[in-house]
């Protein structure tokens, strides 16, 4: 029988934006301690593969283990792959930066490692045939993607024992599919598992078989560490996979060195596609918890013949902020790629930092729900934007920055941009402070989740002690999780203007236990630009309730920079009774600010008295108050409200129970500040106030 090739691959990432400890925490529990197990097996091959935001990070932290590296590859035992520089999702990209990253990647690991790569990792497998080309331009011969993009066209088991040639517009890449029962079986089950099922392939005259997946796993993932180190299955794995060498049975290569000796198994052509794990995440939670419920009471023999059929770009549509945050990066990519290509290197690379994957889709990893992570996308893409704009002018713009059929509106100067939508309510749904590269809309409303029924199973599971794949661990890191799962209606943005009944209390407000009295959220506004003032009026002609009776409404609302600072907002509102009826109305402007921690002691609120009244995690009342803000000692910024005249505000923190690597746990997301009025519109009669939105710097 054939002697088996197999390819040990890992991928090692930790994004843009993540914290320093969880950096250093990755490197102690996962890629020190690894090598310090590999280093004993030198015979033993390995493809690594490791993001740029991570090399950038060890460099700097630990640089030996940068010489460590360049020493195995010098000496033919590690195989590099490239990739984007900052790990992002290919297919989101415009092409000139699809092969900018990839260059700028390929030219760092030449110059750190002195050679060149010749394959990349894929960031989250997401694949689509239009790839090919840029990949070939980018002077890439192989990538690694799932088995599971193999099956859903077409091929069985048997076929994938080998890699395969694709082609795009006449341009070719190699692609070697991943088993993903190895995905499950490395480091999760006993190693002779793993070899039964590598020499149990062997009835092909060459059989080449590749795992590659995620290197936290060696560590970091739950129970790991100890499972991989103290329980040492890594070390049995390493004696495992060299008898089988040394018998003759395996052969342990790279990637390079399988397509330089061995021919493809063929031409394949495959669909639009990611791990089958992230086609079920990207599902509309109401399909994904069915066909969760399919796959339970389906046999597994029968298994193969369903697939779940979600497409990665649909993150963009489950999650309209992503699709925010993705528009706000095509938009800074487009001012960029329209500069000579030898400029702007800084703000390339700021623009490339702001394309890492993470932010932009979630699963069993936070991702997308880490405040932090989306604050260092907009972060850098606002830096990106600052530099290509050093003289940029004050201007108002409309265009459909958010590519959804319908129109917004830019209001840019030098000191911020804030981007309005008049088909969703005429919300504010980004306001970016440019000086300290922050949009405090960076903002996520509370949604069900697939995965939420599971938290009911969680602190059953608490106690549990044995090692898992991280797709079947259930862990709740906080109690009483089950109580706080809270589902908003509308996006958590500013200036979503409510009709609230008159005896709605905060609590049910808080936890959207309520009916609007009007129809203004979420609804379109009609609108008109001024571009001599700079300003933008939005109006909306709807209706509140009264009892069984509907009274027409119009809301007009004015929105113009202020003050010679130009960093305040102006907000004048004006409403009408059109109806024949007086209407009791309680009114509320509601404002959205992400202040990345809900419980630091340098993040608080504050009112008329400018006393420190509670930190962000905070839910209460301030009665009676003309000015009411936050305060970020971290970031250094206060924004506040300023009125006319006084009223009363409520406050709370917007959290979300979400999925981590960790387990479930409750992330504070952003804080609402929302000032009420109540009025009493009399036919035919209009009511007026005036808001401002002041930012300073502290």
């Amino acid at each position: 029988m054939s002697q088996v090739n197999f390819i040990l691959c890992l991928h090692n990432h930790q994004p843009v934006g993540n914290f320093d400890n969880v950096f250093e925490a990755a490197y102690r529990q996962s890629y020190e301690p690894f090598f310090a197990v590999a280093d004993r097996f030198p015979e033993i091959k390995l493809c690594i593969h490791y993001s740029g935001s991570l090399l950038e990070w060890l460099e700097r932290a630990h640089p030996k283990f940068i010489t460590k590296l360049k020493d195995q590859v010098s000496k033919g035992r590690l195989e590099l792959l490239g990739g984007g520089y900052y790990e992002p999702i290919l297919t989101m990209l415009p092409d000139r930066d699809k092969i900018g990253q990839i260059t700028l990647f390929s030219d760092y690991l030449e110059k750190r490692f002195g050679k060149r790569p010749r394959g990349i990792w894929l960031a989250e497998r997401v694949w689509e045939q239009s790839l090919v080309k840029p990949l070939a331009e980018a002077g890439i011969e192989y990538t690694v993607v799932d088995d599971f993009h193999f099956k859903t066209t077409g091929f069985n088991e048997k076929q994938l024992d080998g890699y395969y040639v694709t082609e795009d517009q006449g341009k070719t890449i190699n692609i070697f599919p991943i088993p993903e029962v190895l995905r499950y079986a490395i480091p999760f089950k006993p190693p002779l598992e793993t070899i039964s099922y590598l020499l149990g392939r062997r009835d092909n005259p060459h059989p080449v078989i590749a795992y590659a997946d995620d290197g936290e796993k060696f560590g970091i993932w739950p129970k790991t560490y100890q499972h991989c180190y103290d329980d040492k299955w890594l070390e049995n794995f390493f004696y495992t996979l060299r008898d089988a060498v040394t018998n003759g049975r395996l052969n342990i290569t790279t990637f390079s060195n399988v397509i330089d000796n061995l021919k493809p198994e063929g031409k394949a052509y495959l669909p639009d596609c990611s791990y089958r794990e992230m086609t079920e995440w990207a599902l509309p939670t109401d399909v994904a918890i069915a066909y969760e419920d399919i796959i339970k009471h389906t046999p597994k023999s029968n298994l193969v013949t369903i697939r779940p059929g979600g497409y990665w770009r649909n993150f963009k549509v489950k999650y309209p902020e992503i699709n925010l945050m993705y528009s706000k990066m095509v938009e800074v990519s487009g001012q960029i790629g329209q500069l000579p290509p030898d400029t702007a290197t800084d703000a390339r690379k700021e623009l490339y930092r702001g394309q890492g994957n993470c932010a932009y889709w979630h699963g069993v990893f936070g991702g997308f729900y880490l405040p932090h992570l989306r604050h260092a996308m907009y972060q850098h893409l606002i830096e990106a934007e600052k530099i290509t704009s050093k003289h940029h002018i004050s201007n108002i713009e409309t265009s459909d920055f958010d590519y959804d059929g319908f129109d917004e509106v830019k209001i840019s100067d030098k000191e911020i941009n804030c981007y309005i939508k008049p088909a969703c309510g005429g919300t504010i749904y980004e306001y970016d402070i440019i000086n300290k590269g922050f949009n405090p809309l960076a903002t996520l409303s509370r949604r069900r989740e697939a995965y939420h029924h599971k938290i009911l199973e969680a602190q059953a599971q608490n106690s549990v002690n044995t090692v898992a794949t991280i797709h079947d661990l259930v862990v709740s890191k906080t109690a009483g999780l089950e109580n706080l799962l809270y589902y908003d209606n509308y996006l958590r943005q500013s200036l979503v203007d409510h009709f609230l009944p008159q005896s709605l209390d905060l609590d049910n407000f808080t936890r959207c236990n309520y009916s609007e009295d009007g129809d203004f959220v979420g609804t379109e506004y009609k609108f008109k630009v001024n571009k001599t003032e700079k300003s933008l009026t939005l109006w909306r002609e709807g209706v509140i309730k009264k009892e069984s009776k509907l009274i027409p409404i119009r809301v007009e609302k004015t929105v113009s920079f202020t003050g010679k600072d130009q960093l305040s907002l102006e907000i004048k509102y004006t409403i009408t009774n059109q109806g024949s009826e007086p209407a009791p109305a309680l009114f509320a402007c509601e404002f959205n600010l992400s202040m990345l921690a809900g419980n630091a002691f340098d993040r608080y609120y504050y009112d008329s008295s400018r006393h420190n009244i509670g930190p962000l995690i905070t839910a209460g009342k301030a009665e009676h108050q003309e000015l009411f803000g936050i305060k970020d000692e971290y970031q250094k910024i206060d924004i506040a409200l300023q009125l006319d005249n006084p009223t009363d505000f409520w406050f709370f923190p917007v959290q979300t129970v979400s999925q981590s690597e960790g387990g479930f746990e409750l992330i504070y997301q952003s804080s609402v500040i929302m000032p009420l009025w109540r009025i009493q519109l009399e036919p035919g009669k209009k009511w007026t106030t005036r808001i401002i939105k002041k930012v300073k710097f502290l």
